[in-house]
């Protein structure tokens, strides 16, 4: 090899570093999404659950979500009975969301007699995103993880995801103390 192939060849390998140094630092970021579970109150108001909280049958739940980019947001529920739940939105219409403010999504979920553990995800998706294809993804999922909510991790998604554990019990009577 000659110089000037040398030169020519380390030309071009420098071109190459620089069209994959700024398609790296230039593409779009997909967005994040921060989410979290509020318990609806008798008063109409709503309290802030802690991480991995109990919820009982007969509660409602309301979601809360930040975004980072503007978002059709859905919210699933993925049980240990293998069973995928559409949460958000409840009705055919995309839930879009506005980027930087936590958003209380309209929807909410009576929770149900089902017992056990119980893993809430929130998407972030681009606008168009098919509901239907990403229920089925997501319960591809679960069935490839043998119905363990909890080692659900890689899906085939452009979305951005957030995933809030939490466990369904049923509701215990509170004794009165003793006379």
């Amino acid at each position: 090899m000659n110089a000037r192939s040398i030169r020519v060849f380390a030309s071009v390998l420098c071109l190459l570093a620089l069209v994959a140094f700024a398609y790296v630092r230039l593409r779009p970021a997909a967005p994040s999404v921060l989410l979290e579970l509020r318990l609806q109150l008798v008063d109409g108001g709503t309290a802030l659950l802690g991480p991995s909280p109990v919820v009982h049958s007969g509660e409602q739940l309301r979601f809360e979500v930040k975004v980072s980019s503007p978002s059709e947001v859905f919210v699933l529920g993925l049980d240990e009975n293998g069973q995928v739940s559409l949460y958000v939105p409840s009705s055919g219409a995309a839930t879009r969301v506005p980027a930087g403010a936590r958003t209380l999504l309209p929807d909410h979920i009576n929770v149900d007699g089902a017992l056990g553990r119980e893993r809430v995800l929130a998407l972030a998706c681009p606008q168009g995103t098919d509901v239907g294809g990403l229920v089925a993804e997501v319960q591809r999922a679960l069935t490839a993880a043998d119905n363990h909510p909890e080692k659900v991790s890689a899906l085939r998604t452009t979305c951005s995801r957030a995933w809030y554990p939490l466990t369904r019990a049923v509701q215990t009577a509170v004794k009165s103390p003793a006379p």
